[in-house]
């Protein structure tokens, strides 16, 4: 198995499947209704933290001296 596959797959997996029982375990069932609505709102989130991350990038890299 390698590290790309790990990275990439096991990972981002895990994490969802940990996050997938703690709403579980604190009572939040998901329905069919609701796996493609967080599916879309996925997109929209990672949308947001990249425009974020890149006016962040941006900003520092503009205090840099060259």
């Amino acid at each position: 198995m390698s590290l790309q596959m790990f990275a990439s797959f096991i990972a981002p997996s895990a994490i969802f499947y940990g996050i997938y029982k703690l709403l579980e375990g604190i009572g939040i069932v998901l329905t069919e209704d609701m796996i493609p609505m967080l599916l879309c709102l996925a997109l929209v989130i990672v949308v947001v933290w990249v425009a974020v991350m890149y006016k962040l990038s941006c900003y520092i890299f503009s205090k840099q001296e060259l």
